[in-house]
């Protein structure tokens, strides 16, 4: 079986199971970094602990990467949050061992998603109806999407497998099957755990994805309109910039790059 249009299907469609993929994926199309990048990632990191939390308390399966994660919590008596920050800082130490080391914002990311996740979690309770966890499980789901998008738009960090597949890809590995045999190594690892996985499991896998995509992609479009309006200009076409005349000729601070809504391949 040639397995070469699902690899790169997988890299086009930026196809991940977990938000640490997602965050390695997404600033592989790094944008403009908006003008506070640290409040962009914090925020991201909060809401994004928050989805954690509703998701737990769905009892309806975690995330894969939070799979791994509860089993963790589990077998050590800690809370999620503890041991998020336990596995991350394995991860990390490995990247550094690779020659990768983490920055500041790195480690920030991980302490806020660990103290939003323990601080959400005691103001949350497990609701008894299924139609109000299944309504828990899709709102964690959709904010651990939005909390990426805001982190990677921010520009400010890179993950744990962000710094891994950078480390490997020195020594010649390519990115997208480092990334999905890390992925998928997590979830197996958190299922022989017995970590908490169930119906939301499959469906986070399955969805999460486009999720972020599509939460990019509306705050790539707020950035862009916000652009628009205080330039004064409106251009429906793509590679359209602040500062640009009737005929087209570029005078403004923004380039074809910074303004295109879509694929940039496509711009």
């Amino acid at each position: 079986m040639n397995l070469v249009p699902l690899q790169r299907a997988y890299s086009r469609s930026r196809l991940t199971i977990t938000r640490q993929g997602a965050v390695a994926t997404g600033r592989a199309r790094q944008v403009v970094a908006p003008a506070r990048p640290w409040l962009w990632m914090l925020v991201g990191s909060a809401i994004l602990g928050g989805g954690v939390a509703l998701l737990i308390r769905a009892e309806l399966g975690l995330s894969p990467y939070d799979v791994l994660l509860s089993a963790v919590a589990r077998e050590l008596g800690i809370t999620h949050g503890q041991a998020g920050w336990l596995v991350a800082g394995g991860l990390l130490t490995l990247a550094t061992l690779l020659g990768r080391r983490p920055r500041i914002a790195t480690i920030a990311w991980v302490l806020t998603n660990g103290v939003a996740i323990d601080a959400v979690l005691p103001l949350l309770e497990a609701p008894d109806a299924l139609a109000t966890r299944i309504a828990f499980a899709a709102a964690g789901t959709c904010g651990i999407a939005a909390g990426v998008a805001l982190v990677v738009q921010s520009g400010g960090t890179g993950g744990a497998f962000e710094l891994i597949i950078k480390a490997l890809g020195d020594r010649g590995l390519k990115p997208v099957p480092v990334r999905a045999v890390m992925e998928f190594t997590t979830l197996a690892t958190g299922l022989a755990l017995s970590g908490d996985a169930g119906f939301a499991t499959i469906a986070f896998a399955m969805t999460f994805g486009s999720l972020v995509v599509g939460a990019e992609r509306a705050l790539e479009d707020h950035r862009v309109g916000r652009a628009h309006r205080l330039s004064g200009l409106h251009s429906p076409a793509c590679g359209s910039v602040a500062g640009s005349d009737p005929a087209g000729g570029l005078g403004g601070e923004l380039g074809p790059r910074d303004l295109c809504i879509d694929d940039a391949e496509a711009c």
